[in-house]
Protein backbone atom coordinates (compact mmCIF):
# COMPACT_ATOMS: atom_id res chain seq x y z
CA UNK A 1 0.00 0.00 0.00
CA UNK A 2 1.37 3.59 -1.30
CA UNK A 3 1.35 6.40 1.38
CA UNK A 4 1.89 10.01 -0.63
CA UNK A 5 2.97 13.53 1.21
CA UNK A 6 3.72 16.89 0.24
CA UNK A 7 6.87 18.24 0.97
CA UNK A 8 9.11 21.41 0.10
CA UNK A 9 10.40 19.90 -3.37
CA UNK A 10 6.71 18.87 -4.24
CA UNK A 11 5.26 15.47 -3.78
CA UNK A 12 6.36 12.27 -1.74
CA UNK A 13 5.35 8.62 -2.48
CA UNK A 14 6.06 6.10 0.12
CA UNK A 15 5.43 2.14 -0.49
CA UNK A 16 5.75 -1.13 1.40
CA UNK A 17 7.18 -4.22 0.22
CA UNK A 18 9.15 -7.72 1.71
CA UNK A 19 13.13 -8.17 0.58
CA UNK A 20 14.43 -11.05 -0.40
CA UNK A 21 15.10 -12.16 3.31
CA UNK A 22 11.49 -12.16 4.04
CA UNK A 23 11.74 -8.45 6.14
CA UNK A 24 9.31 -5.76 5.80
CA UNK A 25 11.11 -2.50 4.04
CA UNK A 26 10.08 0.28 2.57
CA UNK A 27 11.17 2.05 -0.54
CA UNK A 28 10.61 6.51 -1.20
CA UNK A 29 10.72 8.16 -4.03
CA UNK A 30 9.90 12.24 -3.80
CA UNK A 31 10.72 15.38 -5.96
CA UNK A 32 7.25 14.74 -7.86
CA UNK A 33 5.70 17.89 -9.12
CA UNK A 34 2.23 16.79 -8.66
CA UNK A 35 0.37 14.05 -6.52
CA UNK A 36 -0.65 12.38 -9.83
CA UNK A 37 3.52 11.57 -10.27
CA UNK A 38 3.76 10.51 -7.35
CA UNK A 39 0.71 7.80 -7.64
CA UNK A 40 2.21 6.87 -11.16
CA UNK A 41 5.47 6.01 -9.61
CA UNK A 42 4.10 3.98 -6.95
CA UNK A 43 1.82 2.29 -9.27
CA UNK A 44 4.77 0.82 -11.25
CA UNK A 45 6.54 -0.13 -8.23
CA UNK A 46 3.53 -2.13 -6.86
CA UNK A 47 3.55 -3.65 -10.38
CA UNK A 48 7.00 -4.37 -10.59
CA UNK A 49 6.61 -6.08 -7.00
CA UNK A 50 3.87 -8.00 -7.95
CA UNK A 51 5.66 -9.58 -10.77
CA UNK A 52 8.34 -10.46 -8.88
CA UNK A 53 11.06 -7.81 -9.16
CA UNK A 54 13.40 -6.69 -6.55
CA UNK A 55 12.50 -3.06 -5.08
CA UNK A 56 15.60 -3.18 -2.95
CA UNK A 57 17.86 -1.00 -5.12
CA UNK A 58 20.87 1.32 -4.56
CA UNK A 59 19.76 3.66 -7.31
CA UNK A 60 18.20 5.78 -4.55
CA UNK A 61 19.35 8.82 -3.41
CA UNK A 62 21.64 8.54 -0.32
CA UNK A 63 19.56 10.97 1.57
CA UNK A 64 16.37 9.48 0.99
CA UNK A 65 17.58 5.76 1.99
CA UNK A 66 18.77 7.40 5.18
CA UNK A 67 15.36 8.78 5.60
CA UNK A 68 13.75 5.50 5.04
CA UNK A 69 16.20 3.51 7.34
CA UNK A 70 15.22 5.81 10.51
CA UNK A 71 11.71 5.90 9.97
CA UNK A 72 11.66 1.84 9.92
CA UNK A 73 14.10 1.19 12.72
CA UNK A 74 14.55 4.27 14.96
CA UNK A 75 10.46 5.36 14.77
CA UNK A 76 10.88 3.96 18.77
CA UNK A 77 13.46 6.08 19.82
CA UNK A 78 12.47 9.36 22.51
CA UNK A 79 11.52 12.64 20.41
CA UNK A 80 14.61 14.42 21.10
CA UNK A 81 16.48 11.35 20.13
CA UNK A 82 14.62 10.80 17.21
CA UNK A 83 14.83 14.33 16.34
CA UNK A 84 18.64 14.58 15.41
CA UNK A 85 17.64 11.65 12.78
CA UNK A 86 15.66 13.81 11.26
CA UNK A 87 18.48 17.05 11.33
CA UNK A 88 20.67 14.82 10.14
CA UNK A 89 18.45 13.49 7.43
CA UNK A 90 18.03 17.62 6.35
CA UNK A 91 21.94 17.73 6.39
CA UNK A 92 22.17 14.94 4.29
CA UNK A 93 20.17 16.49 1.66
CA UNK A 94 21.76 20.18 2.27
CA UNK A 95 25.52 18.67 1.24
CA UNK A 96 24.71 15.83 -0.65
CA UNK A 97 21.50 16.46 -2.67
CA UNK A 98 22.13 14.42 -5.78
CA UNK A 99 24.71 11.20 -3.75
CA UNK A 100 23.11 8.34 -4.74
CA UNK A 101 23.45 5.39 -2.44
CA UNK A 102 25.16 3.03 -5.30
CA UNK A 103 27.52 6.25 -5.55
CA UNK A 104 28.83 5.68 -2.21
CA UNK A 105 32.73 4.27 -1.46
CA UNK A 106 35.09 5.04 1.41
CA UNK A 107 36.64 7.80 -0.82
CA UNK A 108 33.05 9.34 -1.11
CA UNK A 109 31.86 9.29 2.20
CA UNK A 110 34.98 10.56 3.31
CA UNK A 111 34.50 13.85 1.07
CA UNK A 112 31.04 13.94 2.54
CA UNK A 113 32.13 13.63 6.26
CA UNK A 114 35.17 16.61 5.04
CA UNK A 115 32.66 19.19 3.74
CA UNK A 116 30.07 18.68 6.66
CA UNK A 117 33.33 19.32 9.18
CA UNK A 118 34.34 22.67 7.36
CA UNK A 119 31.20 24.02 9.01
CA UNK A 120 30.43 22.15 11.72
CA UNK A 121 32.48 21.50 15.51
CA UNK A 122 33.80 18.25 16.01
CA UNK A 123 30.91 17.08 18.25
CA UNK A 124 28.48 17.48 15.70
CA UNK A 125 30.08 15.94 12.76
CA UNK A 126 30.52 12.98 15.35
CA UNK A 127 26.80 12.65 15.76
CA UNK A 128 26.45 13.08 11.98
CA UNK A 129 28.84 10.22 11.24
CA UNK A 130 27.48 7.65 13.31
CA UNK A 131 23.77 8.29 12.24
CA UNK A 132 24.88 8.08 8.81
CA UNK A 133 27.01 5.24 9.45
CA UNK A 134 24.71 3.06 10.79
CA UNK A 135 22.64 3.42 8.21
CA UNK A 136 25.29 2.33 5.37
CA UNK A 137 26.03 -0.34 7.25
CA UNK A 138 22.45 -1.70 7.12
CA UNK A 139 22.50 -0.94 3.27
CA UNK A 140 26.18 -3.01 3.46
CA UNK A 141 24.52 -6.01 5.23
CA UNK A 142 21.54 -5.93 2.84
CA UNK A 143 23.47 -6.47 -0.33
CA UNK A 144 22.84 -2.79 -1.56
CA UNK A 145 26.59 -2.06 -1.07
CA UNK A 146 29.20 -4.28 -2.09
CA UNK A 147 31.88 -2.94 0.77
CA UNK A 148 31.54 -1.18 4.03
CA UNK A 149 32.65 2.37 3.27
CA UNK A 150 32.62 2.97 7.35
CA UNK A 151 35.58 1.36 7.40
CA UNK A 152 38.75 3.75 8.80
CA UNK A 153 36.60 7.07 7.41
CA UNK A 154 37.44 9.64 10.31
CA UNK A 155 36.10 13.00 12.10
CA UNK A 156 37.73 16.23 10.69
CA UNK A 157 35.78 18.76 12.71
CA UNK A 158 37.52 21.21 15.22
CA UNK A 159 36.45 22.87 18.28
CA UNK A 160 38.76 26.31 18.13
CA UNK A 161 39.13 28.02 21.01
CA UNK A 162 36.57 30.99 19.57
CA UNK A 163 33.98 28.68 19.44
CA UNK A 164 34.03 26.99 23.16
CA UNK A 165 34.52 30.28 24.73
CA UNK A 166 31.91 32.19 23.25
CA UNK A 167 29.10 29.55 24.15
CA UNK A 168 29.83 30.25 28.00
CA UNK A 169 30.09 33.34 30.19
CA UNK A 170 33.35 34.11 32.40
CA UNK A 171 33.17 35.67 36.11
CA UNK A 172 32.92 38.84 35.01
CA UNK A 173 29.93 37.89 32.87
CA UNK A 174 28.36 35.97 35.18
CA UNK A 175 27.90 38.85 37.81
CA UNK A 176 26.94 41.13 35.51
CA UNK A 177 23.97 38.91 33.82
CA UNK A 178 23.01 37.67 37.32
CA UNK A 179 23.13 41.34 38.93
CA UNK A 180 20.75 42.13 35.54
CA UNK A 181 18.09 39.46 36.30
CA UNK A 182 17.87 39.66 39.99
CA UNK A 183 17.43 43.55 38.77
CA UNK A 184 15.16 43.58 35.73
CA UNK A 185 11.65 42.46 35.28
CA UNK A 186 11.02 38.58 36.53
CA UNK A 187 9.56 36.41 33.30
CA UNK A 188 9.58 32.64 32.30
CA UNK A 189 12.54 33.47 30.50
CA UNK A 190 14.68 35.13 32.65
CA UNK A 191 13.90 32.16 35.60
CA UNK A 192 14.93 30.20 32.99
CA UNK A 193 18.67 31.49 32.58
CA UNK A 194 18.77 32.53 36.14
CA UNK A 195 17.76 28.80 37.10
CA UNK A 196 20.30 27.19 34.30
CA UNK A 197 23.06 29.26 35.13
CA UNK A 198 22.70 28.85 39.19
CA UNK A 199 21.77 25.19 39.19
CA UNK A 200 23.51 23.61 35.73
CA UNK A 201 20.38 21.82 34.89
CA UNK A 202 19.54 20.52 31.30
CA UNK A 203 16.61 22.93 29.95
CA UNK A 204 14.33 19.87 29.54
CA UNK A 205 15.16 18.94 33.52
CA UNK A 206 14.27 22.74 34.19
CA UNK A 207 10.66 22.44 32.44
CA UNK A 208 10.00 18.81 34.30
CA UNK A 209 10.89 20.55 37.65
CA UNK A 210 7.54 20.39 39.67
CA UNK A 211 6.73 22.24 42.92
CA UNK A 212 6.87 19.15 45.19
CA UNK A 213 10.53 18.90 44.10
CA UNK A 214 11.55 21.95 45.88
CA UNK A 215 12.64 21.94 49.26
CA UNK A 216 12.43 25.04 50.91
CA UNK A 217 13.49 24.27 54.41
CA UNK A 218 16.33 21.87 52.73
CA UNK A 219 17.34 24.57 50.61
CA UNK A 220 17.22 22.05 47.35
CA UNK A 221 15.57 21.06 44.31
CA UNK A 222 15.00 17.23 43.11
CA UNK A 223 15.51 16.15 39.45
CA UNK A 224 13.08 13.13 39.09
CA UNK A 225 11.71 14.26 35.55
CA UNK A 226 12.49 15.53 32.11
CA UNK A 227 10.05 17.54 29.89
CA UNK A 228 9.88 18.15 26.02
CA UNK A 229 10.40 21.84 25.39
CA UNK A 230 7.37 21.90 22.63
CA UNK A 231 4.10 20.34 21.96
CA UNK A 232 2.92 18.10 23.27
CA UNK A 233 4.96 18.72 25.97
CA UNK A 234 5.27 14.99 27.58
CA UNK A 235 7.52 13.89 30.30
CA UNK A 236 9.79 11.09 30.87
CA UNK A 237 12.23 9.79 33.40
CA UNK A 238 15.33 11.30 32.86
CA UNK A 239 18.21 8.84 30.83
CA UNK A 240 20.23 7.54 33.08
CA UNK A 241 20.21 6.95 37.02
CA UNK A 242 22.56 9.39 37.49
CA UNK A 243 20.06 12.43 36.11
CA UNK A 244 17.90 11.44 38.92
CA UNK A 245 19.75 13.77 41.39
CA UNK A 246 19.21 16.33 44.49
CA UNK A 247 21.37 19.35 44.03
CA UNK A 248 21.94 22.28 46.85
CA UNK A 249 20.31 26.01 45.57
CA UNK A 250 21.64 29.22 46.79
CA UNK A 251 18.77 31.31 49.13
CA UNK A 252 18.96 34.02 46.43
CA UNK A 253 17.74 31.10 43.92
CA UNK A 254 14.52 30.38 46.27
CA UNK A 255 13.55 34.60 47.09
CA UNK A 256 13.57 34.60 42.99
CA UNK A 257 11.62 31.97 42.82
CA UNK A 258 8.96 33.26 44.90
CA UNK A 259 8.50 36.55 42.88
CA UNK A 260 8.50 34.85 39.62
CA UNK A 261 5.84 31.90 41.00
CA UNK A 262 3.53 35.04 42.51
CA UNK A 263 4.36 36.66 39.28
CA UNK A 264 3.24 33.33 36.92
CA UNK A 265 0.92 32.36 39.44
CA UNK A 266 0.42 28.84 41.73
CA UNK A 267 -1.53 26.97 39.76
CA UNK A 268 0.25 25.27 37.31
CA UNK A 269 1.66 21.45 37.92
CA UNK A 270 5.03 22.69 36.82
CA UNK A 271 6.82 25.66 37.78
CA UNK A 272 7.29 26.67 34.21
CA UNK A 273 3.67 26.08 32.92
CA UNK A 274 4.34 26.45 29.58
CA UNK A 275 7.92 26.00 28.05
CA UNK A 276 9.67 28.83 25.65
CA UNK A 277 11.01 27.63 22.58
CA UNK A 278 14.54 26.58 22.39
CA UNK A 279 15.32 29.14 19.44
CA UNK A 280 13.43 31.66 21.22
CA UNK A 281 14.89 31.24 24.43
CA UNK A 282 18.17 31.52 22.65
CA UNK A 283 17.47 34.65 20.54
CA UNK A 284 16.03 36.40 23.40
CA UNK A 285 19.32 35.31 25.81
CA UNK A 286 21.63 36.66 23.65
CA UNK A 287 19.81 39.87 23.51
CA UNK A 288 19.52 40.57 26.73
CA UNK A 289 23.18 39.66 27.12
CA UNK A 290 23.90 42.22 24.02
CA UNK A 291 21.91 45.24 26.14
CA UNK A 292 24.27 44.85 29.11
CA UNK A 293 27.27 44.78 26.64
CA UNK A 294 28.08 41.17 26.42
CA UNK A 295 27.60 40.54 22.65
CA UNK A 296 30.66 38.48 21.24
CA UNK A 297 29.13 35.62 22.55
CA UNK A 298 27.49 32.83 21.02
CA UNK A 299 25.62 31.07 23.87
CA UNK A 300 22.88 28.34 24.05
CA UNK A 301 20.82 27.48 26.94
CA UNK A 302 23.30 24.59 27.26
CA UNK A 303 26.14 27.05 27.38
CA UNK A 304 24.45 28.29 30.74
CA UNK A 305 24.89 24.52 31.96
CA UNK A 306 28.33 25.03 31.13
CA UNK A 307 29.09 28.07 32.54
CA UNK A 308 27.34 26.72 35.57
CA UNK A 309 30.17 23.83 35.40
CA UNK A 310 33.22 26.57 35.00
CA UNK A 311 32.37 28.54 37.07
CA UNK A 312 32.85 25.48 39.56
CA UNK A 313 36.13 24.64 37.89
CA UNK A 314 37.48 28.36 38.85
CA UNK A 315 36.64 27.86 42.35
CA UNK A 316 38.26 24.91 42.62
CA UNK A 317 34.97 22.63 43.29
CA UNK A 318 35.52 18.57 43.35
CA UNK A 319 35.62 17.42 39.63
CA UNK A 320 33.62 14.39 41.17
CA UNK A 321 31.29 16.64 43.11
CA UNK A 322 30.53 18.46 39.76
CA UNK A 323 29.98 15.61 37.61
CA UNK A 324 27.16 14.17 40.52
CA UNK A 325 25.50 18.01 40.66
CA UNK A 326 25.03 18.00 36.89
CA UNK A 327 23.91 14.78 36.05
CA UNK A 328 26.79 12.83 34.40
CA UNK A 329 27.33 9.11 34.03
CA UNK A 330 30.65 9.56 35.85
CA UNK A 331 33.59 11.82 36.21
CA UNK A 332 35.12 10.76 33.21
CA UNK A 333 32.00 12.00 31.13
CA UNK A 334 32.55 15.94 33.06
CA UNK A 335 36.52 15.17 31.83
CA UNK A 336 35.92 14.70 28.32
CA UNK A 337 33.29 17.36 28.10
CA UNK A 338 35.23 19.95 29.83
CA UNK A 339 38.78 19.43 28.85
CA UNK A 340 39.37 22.93 27.83
CA UNK A 341 38.81 24.49 31.40
CA UNK A 342 40.31 21.21 33.51
CA UNK A 343 43.85 22.51 32.36
CA UNK A 344 43.61 26.18 34.28
CA UNK A 345 42.37 23.88 36.90
CA UNK A 346 44.58 21.39 36.85
CA UNK A 347 47.51 24.55 36.85
CA UNK A 348 45.96 26.12 39.92
CA UNK A 349 46.69 22.94 41.58
CA UNK A 350 49.73 22.47 40.67
CA UNK A 351 50.47 25.59 42.26
CA UNK A 352 48.72 24.47 45.65
CA UNK A 353 51.08 21.49 45.69
CA UNK A 354 54.55 23.30 44.99
CA UNK A 355 52.96 25.57 47.92
CA UNK A 356 52.90 22.58 50.21
CA UNK A 357 55.87 20.88 49.16
CA UNK A 358 58.10 23.57 48.18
Amino acid sequence: MASYSRTSSGWKAQISFKDTNGDFRKKTKSGFRTKADAQAWANEMEVEKKNGGSLASADILFYEYFEDWYELYKSNLRPASYKNYVINGKNLKKYAPNLLLSQINRSTYQLLLDDFAKEHAKGTVKMFKEETSAALRNAYADGLLKIDPTINTINKGTDTPKSVNSNFLDSEDISKFTSYLESGPIDSENFIYYTLLLSGLRYGELCGLRPKDVSVDTKEITVNLQRLTRAPFTTSVPKTEESKRTLIMPERWFNYLGKYRRTVGMQSEFIIPLPVSNDQAIKHLRQRLASIGIDNKTITLHGLRHTHVSWLLSNDVDIHYISRRVGHKNSIVTQTVYAHLLTEHVHRQDEKVLDIIG
